[in-house]
């Protein structure tokens, strides 16, 4: 995150369960998306990061398929703020169960 976003999570842990895996982020936010959440415009942060995960879910995935040796079926991001928490969710092909 820290790459693309300029600033990454201060705390991060994932949790990987049969065939899903979540990454929880912690205290996640830009300085401009702090302004901008100060100005009363989440929906401004929400449609920025759902069209920044759209251009970068490939490469996400990517990284995720390399790191874990598992086919990513699909992907999902939420951001919730106050406290700031990023989820990422991956959902595989397979439960090594």
């Amino acid at each position: 995150m820290k790459d693309y976003f300029g600033k990454g999570a201060l705390k991060a842990k994932a949790y990987l369960m049969d065939d899903l895996c979540f990454v929880v982020m912690r205290d996640v936010l830009t300085p401009a998306e702090d302004t901008m959440l100060e100005a009363d415009d989440e929906q401004a942060v929400r449609e920025f990061r759902l069209a920044y995960q759209q251009q970068m879910t490939d490469h996400i995935i990517g990284i995720v398929e390399q790191l874990t040796g598992r086919a990513v079926l699909t992907y999902h991001s939420q951001i919730m703020f106050n406290p700031s928490v990023l989820i990422e969710m991956f959902v595989f092909d397979d439960d090594p169960g």
